[in-house]
């Protein structure tokens, strides 16, 4: 009788930590349930939307070219500047 009281304790050590883990969650769960039911239906009308958004641009533009874009190279004057600055220690703003 005493190897069940003791099985029976270390199940609830070990069930006490998921219990007060997942209690929350399950205490939202019905708030999560009704807004999902709310959003649902918003994300049937903006999938139409999009369905209807990309048919008008494969009708208008069929292919697509990326473009690169050029990198911007330093130039020795401004490797120079930069170099010569010292870093300016950071102060709070005091809002009164």
């Amino acid at each position: 009788m005493l190897t069940n009281v003791q099985k029976m304790l270390g199940i609830a050590q070990n069930v006490m930590p998921m219990v007060q883990q997942y209690g929350p969650l399950i205490k939202n769960l019905p708030a999560m349930i009704r807004i999902w039911k709310e959003l649902k239906p918003a994300d049937k009308e903006e999938s139409m939307e999009e369905s209807k958004t990309e048919k008008n641009k494969k009708k208008t533009a069929p292919s697509t070219k990326k473009r690169t874009v050029p990198k911007a190279e330093k130039t020795n004057e401004n490797k120079g500047a930069e170099s010569g600055k010292t870093p300016k220690p950071s102060t709070p703003k005091l809002y009164i």
